[in-house]
């Protein structure tokens, strides 16, 4: 399968970003060492994992999977714990998703309707990422009030389950939490139910705070 410039550069970020992390955790010559078994683990696992992701589409959301899949191996052959696990992607995440997180939440600021912003932000989202067949999203209530949508199938949990780390789902959903951060000051963020936790869908529930 031939790989596209943007997925290139999206596994180079991944591995920009572990690299940043497992030094600053491990320190520099400890940090070098698991990340050469990151970056072997990561183009392993991605080439097993082929067949899951057969379009681009895919392939922009897998990833997240095969990043998640391949630092388990990674720190697994130090006895890493799985919340400590869970922090070092997190952390990597959140590295990632500061610049976005901090221009949203100053769009919304800047705006004289902030709840406008947030609804059409969120819309076009759902667009982009979730309306196909990899999520099947359902729209429940896009409103002044009230914007809430469900998610049917999770490609994400799918491609971990097929690795045999189901366990490993939760981590991902917490992606959600880092993005809603920037909507607090309007929007309360809440979610009942997720694929990774063994429901039938995935909840999104962001309720409006000011008027």
């Amino acid at each position: 399968m031939e790989e596209s410039e943007f997925v290139i550069q999206l596994k180079r970020y991944f591995v920009g970003l572990t690299q940043t992390q497992l030094t600053r955790s491990f320190g520099e010559e400890s940090g070098s060492e698991l990340l050469e078994i990151f970056k072997i683990k990561f183009d392993q696992i991605y080439k097993m994992n082929e067949h899951l992701i057969p379009d681009e589409l895919a392939r922009k959301h897998g990833i997240n999977s095969v990043f998640v899949l391949a630092m388990e191996e990674t720190l697994r052959t130090i006895g890493v714990s799985y919340e400590d696990l869970k922090h070092h992607i997190l952390s990597i995440y959140r590295m990632m998703l500061t610049f976005m997180v901090d221009e949203y939440r100053k769009q919304i600021e800047t705006s004289e309707v902030p709840w406008q912003v947030i609804l059409e932000y969120t819309e076009a989202g759902n667009q982009n990422n979730y309306e196909n067949e990899y999520f099947n999203l359902e729209t429940i209530a896009m409103s002044d009030n009230e914007i809430s949508f469900d998610i049917h199938r999770c490609v994400y949990f799918e491609i971990l389950k097929a690795n045999g780390h189901p366990e490993l789902g939760p981590i991902l959903c917490e992606f959600d939490y880092i993005i809603s951060e920037a909507t607090s000051k309007w929007a309360r963020f809440e979610r009942e139910e997720t694929i990774a936790d063994g429901f039938p869908r995935c909840t999104f529930r962001f309720y409006r705070l000011e008027k």
